[in-house]
């Protein structure tokens, strides 16, 4: 029986030996993991430099005529989902929707902005808004999404919201 269980150890060593990554490997494996994920990310990355590089265009006196015809009339924010107390996944999904005024003759692009914020108006989530919105000239414009706050602490944080418009610019 001893020998039996000797052969077996002396077995599972010699595998387990055989087997191992080194981690030199294992820091390979990785960085061709991170060389993919930027490669993924290399459009994102254009996308930005694009939206900054138009935003240089825009002088200061046009930038101000800009903010002085949008106007924020209105935010709202509803629950869908809350499940907070969720042991394994806690979260809450919220609706949202910012209503947009232009005084402007022109129509005007911008790129809406809803924040999450705690009860020191410091910014919890930032939704993640990507298409930019069309606001008519002397019309208005409903922008509309959803978010979803994951951690257990932001939630509990969480006390009001703020919204914004950014890389404005006439049409």
């Amino acid at each position: 029986m001893r020998k039996l269980l000797g052969i077996v150890v002396l077995g599972l060593l010699f595998f387990n030996n055989s087997y191992g990554e080194t981690v030199n490997q294992r820091l390979d494996a990785l960085e061709k993991r991170l060389e993919k994920i930027e490669e993924l990310l290399n459009p994102l990355i254009s996308l930005k430099e694009n939206v900054n590089s138009s935003n240089t265009n825009v002088d200061k006196a046009q930038q101000e005529k800009l903010n002085k015809c949008i106007k924020i009339i209105d935010i709202k924010t509803s629950v869908i989902n809350d499940e907070r107390y969720n042991e394994f996944f806690p979260y809450v999904e919220y609706s949202w929707m910012i209503s947009y005024s232009n005084s402007c003759d022109k129509d005007i692009i911008g790129t809406p902005t809803f924040s999450f914020l705690d009860k020191d108006e410091l910014i919890l989530h930032e939704a993640m808004i990507y298409n930019p919105v069309l606001i008519p000239a002397k019309g208005s414009y409903n922008a509309k999404g959803t978010e979803m706050l994951t951690a257990k602490e932001k939630i509990d944080r969480l006390h009001s919201s703020s919204a914004g418009l950014k890389s404005l610019r006439f049409q």
